[in-house]
């Protein structure tokens, strides 16, 4: 008696997968009066690190961090005693992350936001004026992508009650009334016009005053992933056979006579087909061997290497 061995040759193809990631502000916190200031979480390499601060008679020194990133300088704004700043750069590490300056600053703000990268798209300021607002019109730009919109505010006033961006939000806190007073704000953007401007309360009490605000594009986004889905029938009119994702990683895998269902009849006339789920996204053929116990209708794949997160997909023709 012996056993019949059918050997083959076919395609394995990587199935893309659909994720996409959207902009958002992940964490931030607020330093005063020091020349340290560290972040409560743990920051996410790769995502954006947005520093920011405002002041009267101490700041404006020179910033770096514990990860050593290098800075891209938005803004020094300075008009008597309103003075801001504003830097950014892409977090080279996971971990909590301690930004220095060479001065006491009276105010340091640190902010994490995923999904946005550090080219600035457009930007738009005000280097000075008096009162209520900043400015007295609004600062206005236009982006052709989405993205964040950051920006940044001080004023010398008197006694304050409010002290608001609009539109926009205020990131960690600010300061309201007095001198080196600010706030340092943000807002996630769709293509088109953007706008913000600064306001206090009451009116009568602004002072000197000078804002920013800058328009980030948003990181590019990973490669479409969709969820795993069973494979196509391979031929019209056949009875076939789709089995589960198979984990792996293996160098061979086989279905039994038993699993699949076909009948020794139609298992002279199989066709298989393997798809593996990949995450990267990338759709490249490989090749793979299989084979068919025409007796038990058990059918082995092998591959050259492990493979992980495939299907197995089996039709023969009906009787």
């Amino acid at each position: 008696m012996y056993t019949t061995f059918v050997m083959y040759k076919l395609l394995v193809f990587l199935i893309p997968a659909l994720l996409y990631a959207n902009g958002s502000i992940v964490n931030s916190v607020r330093c005063q009066q020091t020349t340290t200031c560290a972040t409560t979480w743990q920051v996410t390499s790769g995502n954006l690190i947005s520093i920011g601060g405002w002041w009267a008679r101490s700041g404006g020194g020179i910033i770096s961090d514990s990860q050593q990133n290098t800075y891209k300088i938005l803004r020094t704004g300075h008009s008597y005693l309103s003075n801001d700043w504003l830097v950014i750069a892409t977090a080279s590490a996971s971990g909590i992350l301690t930004v220095k300056s060479t001065a006491t600053e009276e105010n340091i703000v640190i902010a994490e936001f995923s999904g946005i990268s550090t080219e600035v798209e457009a930007s738009a300021s005000n280097a000075y004026s008096q009162g209520a607002l900043c400015p007295p019109a609004p600062l206005t730009l236009t982006s052709k992508v989405d993205g964040l919109l950051l920006g940044i505010w001080a004023i010398d006033a008197g006694t304050l009650q409010k002290c608001s961006p609009y539109p926009g939000t205020t990131i960690a806190s600010g300061t309201c009334g007095g001198g080196g007073s600010g706030q340092m704000t943000y807002q996630l953007t769709t293509a088109g016009v953007q706008s913000m401007q600064w306001t206090v309360q009451p009116v009568w009490n602004g002072g000197d005053t000078n804002c920013g605000i800058y328009q980030l594009k948003s990181s590019a986004p990973p490669p479409p992933v969709v969820p795993p889905t069973p494979p196509p029938v391979l031929t019209t009119g056949l009875a076939f056979s789709v089995g589960p994702l198979i984990a792996g990683p293996t160098l061979s895998w086989t279905v039994h006579g038993t699993e699949h269902g076909l009948n020794t009849m139609q298992c002279r006339t199989i066709q298989v087909a393997l798809y593996v789920v990949a995450a990267e996204g990338v759709i490249a053929p490989i090749e793979a061997d299989w084979s068919v116990d025409v007796k038990t209708c058990d059918v082995t794949v092998k591959f050259a290497k492990p493979q992980s997160n495939f299907y197995i997909t089996l039709s023969g023709s009906p009787l």
